[in-house]
């Protein structure tokens, strides 16, 4: 499970959130200058076409490991971007990424498969939201290679159950974060790519307690981490 490490308190960082995603949508309600967009044509020559600034929706899923857990984790997500030029997206990104760990016994001594019965369980919920920009090195071809970096906030919501007493413990950690990723697109038509990434989570996630004297501290939770997904690109034009 994600593990928390209690450090004394430090003063509390601003938060400027609000101020970077209304820029990110400014961008999304400008209307910058045409993109140009490179599609096959007869003979498998390429030939550029300028065509309104896009739209593109990004789905992927994929694992992702913490360097402290050393654990792999299954992950979605979601990016909703624009093309500001020929090879430049701006946007917003989300995800969900969940880690269990069951603590079990065994139901009988008996050889070969058995069911084990679940005596405590703790689930780690990640949930990230950051604007980002993707750049494409190309869009001449059938293969797009690209690398993107984003920035914003991350949530973890913790919780954990002990079935034998019957206590459940919940509590949410979050701090700013960034995202990085290199991967490679294939074209599957005008408007349809599948992409094949790996990427970098940065974040020390954290939230304020305080103890049975009174004393104020913060736990932290590390979760710097890589990971890998495969996804795919919808342009709407």
């Amino acid at each position: 499970m994600f593990s928390a490490v209690p450090v004394q308190t430090a003063p509390q960082r601003g938060t400027f959130l609000m101020s970077l995603f209304a820029a990110v949508l400014l961008s999304f309600c400008a209307h910058p200058a045409a993109a140009t967009e490179w599609v096959p044509m007869k003979e498998e020559s390429l030939v550029a076409r300028t065509t309104p600034p896009s739209l593109l929706i990004h789905l992927h899923g994929g694992m992702f490991s913490p360097t402290e857990v050393n654990a792999p984790s299954p992950t979605i997500g979601l990016r909703l971007s624009k093309l500001v030029s020929s090879n430049l997206q701006l946007g917003v990104l989300t995800g969900y990424t969940l880690q269990r760990k069951d603590q079990t016994a065994d139901v009988n001594s008996l050889p070969g498969t058995q069911p084990k019965r679940v005596l405590a369980r703790s689930d780690a919920q990640l949930v990230p939201l950051m604007g980002f920009l993707r750049v494409n090195f190309t869009q001449k071809f059938w293969l797009v290679p690209y690398f993107g970096v984003g920035a914003g906030y991350e949530w973890l919501s913790y919780k954990s159950t002990d079935y034998q007493t019957d206590v459940t413990n919940s509590s949410t950690f979050s701090n700013w974060a960034w995202e990085g990723w290199v991967g490679m697109g294939l074209r599957l038509g005008q408007s349809l790519r599948v992409n094949g990434e790996i990427f970098y989570n940065g974040a020390s996630l954290e939230r304020e307690v305080v103890d049975e004297n009174a004393q104020s501290w913060k736990e932290v939770v590390d979760l710097n981490g890589v990971g890998a997904r495969v996804g795919l690109d919808f342009i709407i034009h």
